[in-house]
């Protein structure tokens, strides 16, 4: 297992230190129309403005975000784009700051010319309400899914607010949630999915293997999802057969197929500095 585990990652490096960071994973299907979809991710951007920079976002974060919507429309043309969360800074910022940091990055998000979403992060709900990244994302919810050909593409809300049970309440008990109504859509989302024939991929901004062997072991005091959460999402995932599952969060580099599922996560520009793929070119694109 441990050797073909150093093959798989192997492998994963070599995409990876490649001019381009490269995410390659091919939707497999029997539908001679479509069989692959090329996708644009970034993730955890962490932006904020200040005033050294005239209020605009600083060049740490920005730089490398423009470079990638340049990229994203000249060079790799996906069919879409997705950002993993964390698109903000949000902590000691609470409120019209976050605000205003989202709405610049906003616009520049927006100079994409292909379709393009939001998944919500930690760092959003620092900054602000549910509601707003709601309002702010045109969203009528902080979960939700898009069709795409015949991709659906589930966004998931890894930081929801669960319904309150004894294990939630418990002392010392500090994690992100799924509630039970998003665990219920998810259900249903999948299901019909599977009905209509349609490959399946899910983004959520934390990462759901922290407690699983084959997944990256979450350090001490780290806050994570809550474990018997993150297995009833694996376990749906698993029964529905979805292709893969893309994340951020966790500023690691992953890449392993568990239980039939391809589970992927990318670091964002700012970490990205401490390990040996830094700079401009940070984000994944996935085919």
């Amino acid at each position: 297992m441990n050797k073909t585990k150093n093959i798989y990652a192997l492998v994963f490096l070599i995409i990876l230190f490649a001019i381009i960071p490269v995410l390659i994973y091919y939707f497999p299907g029997d539908r001679e129309d479509r069989e692959t979809y090329k996708i644009g991710f970034v993730t955890d951007i962490h932006a904020f403005r200040n005033k050294k920079n005239n209020y605009d976002i600083v060049p740490k974060s920005r730089a490398p975000f423009l470079f990638f919507i340049d990229h994203m429309n000249n060079e790799f043309k996906p069919d879409f784009v997705v950002q993993g969360g964390d698109f903000i800074e949000g902590r000691f910022r609470e409120g019209q700051k976050s605000i205003d940091d989202f709405l610049l990055m906003k616009r520049y998000y927006d100079n994409l010319i292909m379709p393009h979403y939001h998944v919500i992060g930690n760092h959003e709900t620092s900054g602000f309400s549910r509601e707003e990244w709601s309002r702010l994302t045109d969203n009528e919810n902080t979960y939700y899914y898009f069709d795409y050909d015949q991709l659906r593409v589930i966004v998931l809300d890894g930081n929801d607010i669960p319904e309150i049970s004894p294990e939630i309440l418990a002392p010392g008990c500090n994690h992100y949630y799924i509630s039970d109504h998003q665990l219920n859509w998810l259900e249903e989302a999948l299901s019909d999915a599977d009905e209509r024939g349609y490959k399946k991929i899910v983004f959520v901004h934390q990462f759901l293997l922290h407690n699983h062997e084959l997944g990256i072991k979450s350090k001490g005091g780290e806050k994570i999802i809550f474990p018997d959460h993150a297995k009833k999402i694996r376990d749906m995932l698993e029964k529905y057969k979805v292709n893969a599952v893309i994340s951020g969060h966790i500023e690691r580099l992953f890449c392993e197929k568990i239980d039939s599922v391809n589970y992927f996560s990318s670091p964002g520009f700012l970490r990205a500095k401490k390990t040996a793929f830094s700079g401009l070119t940070h984000f994944q694109k996935l085919r």
